[in-house]
């Protein structure tokens, strides 16, 4: 994997080998960073994340993270098949999209949801 390709050439001479648990941390920051740009991990990713780290419990963090995040983006996909509308979002001048919207929903209860994969 390149990321601990990049770790263990770069950022772990810098930092020396007695200081173990940091080490692990930076590594495991490197692999959050991953999950929130949306490169979520393959089944070998996820072997090779656990084999590069001694804490078995930080790997094990960051593999759950990312199946989290993972599951809830495909329960939002799945649910706009059943009942969610989703809009896009018509050609008008920027202070005009909300009202665009809405228009065709007058009289009726609307609920919008703004979400990313950082929300949680």
């Amino acid at each position: 994997n390149e990321t601990i390709e990049i770790f263990e050439n770069n950022i772990s001479p810098i930092i020396g080998e007695d200081k173990q648990l940091v080490l692990e941390l930076a590594k495991a920051q490197l692999f959050a960073e991953q999950i929130e740009k949306g490169k979520f991990f393959s089944d070998s990713d996820k072997e090779n994340i656990i084999n590069s780290f001694d804490n078995k419990a930080v790997a094990e963090a960051l593999i759950a993270e990312n199946d989290k995040v993972l599951a809830l983006i495909n329960a939002n996909k799945n649910a706009s098949g059943s009942g969610v509308v989703v809009n896009d979002i018509p050609q008008v001048d920027q202070d005009k999209v909300l009202p665009s919207i809405l228009e065709k929903y007058a009289g009726k209860v609307v609920v919008l949801d703004f979400w990313a994969t950082w929300c949680g």
